[in-house]
């Protein structure tokens, strides 16, 4: 009896373990968590990588965006540029959520060290996991990166700082962007920047490069120019306060030179109405740069020759010469008012002389300290006024033979005479910067033809402004 109830017991747990049924029960306990892990890791990435894909889309556009706009200006109340705040608002048009946008300068590939010739627009989310965190993992951060650049890098010969024409016609005329209505030559290579309209209909030159609203000149580069943004940052000078420091003198023929304060001598003309040359009068110097300061009045070069007398000299071993229109008074006029304009150069042509002369060559580099790169300035803390560089179409020209810039950024300047771009060994290196710029009459020549108008800056000394030309595109 016991020995049957034994093996009854026997039988029955030998059957027991030998049963698989109902195994699978405790390896699905023990592997669901990995499993449902390795699902939600699927999906949960496989949904980030889709997102990061929108990401490098809103970092293309607003990389763009940032080329695009290419102003570094801060307004007042903020912390961004201009450029960061177009590329931020173009990447808000997708939907990445809490990203963070960064938009900077950064030098393009194959550029040299500290060139920032590229924008780099960085965008980064913070994508919390969460049945991916079944398996430690709580968070992931796509990133997308894009890099655009900016064309080629150019100098310009003329640049309208006007931001919009003032009258909405079109063509322009004085006053409305840039206008040449002259003949001219040797500027196939020159670079042309203006804010408002651009019309060359009158006159034989192609440009290399057109930055403008719009214009109706041959050249291949047009887009829409952001508002100017000066490279010099003169408007911070104080040229009033400068120019009442020195020594009036009675009038443009018996010049009081100051000792050389930095390596340059100052000079001031002080009166009420024009001051008039009796005779050619040379300005420059083989020792030091020189300034001079026409302090609230007009020059008339009555048919004479101011500057180098004789171009042909002018050599490295002529030191630069710098001509400010200034009013240290404060009145607030520039010249001599003849109508509606301020004559800077006048050329009443007394005394049966023909076209007047000036002849000026730019301090350069360093050397020519505040005064570095200039010819003329008219003083940039004055109110804006029309400028004349030239006399009016009824009177005779003053031909101006210059290697360097013009900066009157708030003046309207006509130029009505022969504008040439060529003294002694310097050849080829004229910008010229306004508020508008009206050549109506006046002859753009430059000293070799077909060469780039500011290809002799370089050996001058002189750093003309520039420019973004061409294609902005993504290069990453």
């Amino acid at each position: 009896m016991i020995r049957t109830l034994a093996k009854s017991i026997l039988s029955r747990v030998s059957g027991f373990t030998r049963c698989a049924s109902g195994n699978i029960s405790p390896l699905v306990v023990v592997l669901i968590i990995p499993i449902l892990g390795v699902v939600a890791l699927a999906a949960e990435v496989g949904n980030v990588s889709l997102e990061q894909r929108t990401q490098q889309h809103a970092a293309d556009s607003a990389v763009l965006a940032a080329a695009q706009s290419n102003d570094a200006t801060v307004d007042s109340g903020t912390t961004l540029t201009r450029y960061q705040r177009d590329a931020a608002a173009a990447a808000a048009k997708y939907p990445i959520g809490n990203a963070t946008v960064t938009t900077g300068k950064v030098d393009c590939p194959g550029s040299a060290s500290g060139a920032n010739d590229c924008y780099q627009t960085t965008i980064v989310r913070t994508q919390k996991m969460y049945l991916a965190a079944l398996v430690h993992m709580y968070s992931m951060t796509p990133t997308a990166i894009a890099v655009a650049n900016l064309g080629s890098k150019e100098n310009d010969c003329f640049v309208g700082t006007q931001n919009v024409p003032t009258d909405g016609l079109s063509p322009p005329g004085k006053g409305d962007g840039i206008y040449i209505n002259g003949s001219g030559t040797g500027f196939q290579y020159c670079y042309l920047r203006s804010y408002g309209e651009v019309d060359c209909s009158g006159a034989s030159i192609t440009f290399k490069g057109v930055n403008a609203l719009s214009q109706k000149c041959s050249a291949p580069f047009t887009y829409n120019p952001q508002p100017w943004t000066d490279p010099y940052d003169l408007a911070a000078n104080d040229y009033k306060t400068a120019a009442a420091g020195v020594a009036c003198s009675p009038n443009i023929n018996s010049l009081v030179w100051s000792t050389a304060v930095g390596g340059t001598q100052y000079a001031r003309v002080c009166s009420t109405s024009t001051t008039k040359l009796s005779a050619n009068l040379d300005i420059s110097s083989t020792t030091y740069n020189r300034v001079l300061y026409l302090d609230g009045v007009g020059l008339d070069l009555n048919g004479l020759t101011l500057g180098a007398t004789n171009a042909s000299t002018t050599t490295s071993s002529h030191t630069g010469t710098t001509i400010v229109a200034t009013n240290s008074s404060g009145g607030g006029t520039l010249g001599t008012k003849d109508g509606s304009d301020y004559v800077i150069f006048d050329n009443t042509q007394q005394g049966g002389a023909s076209a007047a002369t000036l002849n000026l060559l730019a301090p350069g580099g360093s050397a020519g300290g505040s005064y570095a790169n200039f010819v003329v300035i008219a003083d940039p803390n004055i109110m804006p006024s029309n400028c004349q560089f030239d006399p009016s179409a009824n009177k005779y020209q003053v031909n101006m033979n210059i290697v360097g810039v013009i900066y009157a950024p708030y003046c309207n300047i006509h130029m009505n005479g022969s504008n040439t771009s060529n003294i002694g060994t310097f050849n080829n290196c004229l910008s010229v910067i306004g508020n508008a710029i009206d050549s109506n009459g006046g002859k753009l020549t430059l000293a070799n033809g077909s060469t780039d108008a500011t290809s002799g800056c370089s050996a001058a000394g002189v750093t003309p402004p520039t420019d973004y030309f061409g294609r902005i595109s993504l290069v990453k």
